[in-house]
């Protein structure tokens, strides 16, 4: 298996020779420094997750990576202080949201006669984050008699105490999943408080934000660094302060609605790609004429 998507590389590889700059998107190999090496340069590695807690803390594979690299594009500042602490040069890239594509739906005709969707977005591996808040989850539920849990993923959820019957599951696709995020009242992003969540780039939480809803998250990592960009939502850390954030929200709307608004400004303003691109040519270039490289067109 690992040979194959190693031997998957090699076109790659060989078109990267004609290649102005090299854009390494994280490793080939999961935990492991392999053909990475064989890329012409002037390269750089983009990091968006702490993967260097794949490997045994003094063999960082990415860290040899790195080295062979101009630099890292970090996706957070915990991702960044890790490589800086190395001495390999960085440049600061967040997660960015297509909000031309993720933007509000429609509003509903007649809110009364619609159920109250509280919402997660996210592969099957990550059920185990929106599981550990299935109490507080629950007793909203219970207490709430016309809301529901959307959960949008590639397989669906496994409660133990949430009924089916308040369960609307949306398998995921590309072309679904706006849209199912699109018809949600809040967003959730549970995560706990460890070194792999804090080198989490908060994309759920931006693709809410983007959609105009507000979010309930977890103040872990670059989702305690949105929050204190305005009145998006709300941080939630214990079981009481999930239950609490989701009844408050639910019992007001115009403040729900204020929040979604907010999400939205900070979305487009800030991680939106038209905004971004801007910032990665300028990285680009710097690494360019740091090497003494140039951009081919065409």
């Amino acid at each position: 298996m690992r040979a194959a998507k190693l031997a998957s590389r090699v076109p790659g590889i060989l078109l990267a020779r004609r290649a102005g700059l090299v854009w390494i998107e994280r490793e080939f190999l999961t935990g492991r420094a392999t053909w990475e090496r064989f890329l012409p340069h002037p390269k750089v590695l983009d990091v968006d997750d702490a993967i260097w807690l794949h490997a045994a803390a003094e063999n960082d594979f990415s860290v040899t990576i790195a080295k062979g690299c101009a630099g890292v594009i970090a996706g957070n500042r915990y991702i960044q202080a890790h490589y800086e602490s190395t001495g390999i040069r960085t440049w600061l890239f967040p997660t960015g949201v297509d909000t031309d594509r993720w933007k509000p739906g429609s509003a509903r005709e007649d809110e009364d006669l619609t159920p109250f969707v509280v919402g997660w977005t996210g592969t099957s591996s990550n059920l185990g984050y929106l599981s550990a808040i299935e109490d507080p989850l629950e007793e909203f539920l219970r207490r709430v008699p016309a809301a529901r849990i959307k959960v949008v993923c590639d397989s669906p959820p496994r409660f133990a105490r949430i009924p089916d019957e308040k369960i609307l599951f949306v398998p995921w696709s590309p072309e679904r999943e706006c849209h199912a995020v699109q018809g949600m009242d809040i967003g959730l992003m549970p995560l706990p408080d460890t070194d792999w969540a804090r080198g989490k780039c908060s994309l759920k939480m931006l693709l809410y934000m983007a959609t105009g809803i507000p979010v309930v998250a977890s103040p872990v990592g670059t989702n305690r660094e949105i929050f204190e960009r305005g009145s998006i939502g709300f941080p939630a850390s214990l079981p009481r302060d999930w239950f609490a954030s989701l009844m408050f929200a639910y019992e007001n709307p115009l403040v729900r609605k204020g929040m979604g608004e907010e999400g939205r400004r900070v979305a487009v303003n800030g991680f939106s790609t038209s905004v971004l691109s801007r910032r990665l040519s300028s990285i680009f270039h710097e690494i360019l004429q740091s090497t003494g490289g140039q951009l081919h067109r065409g």
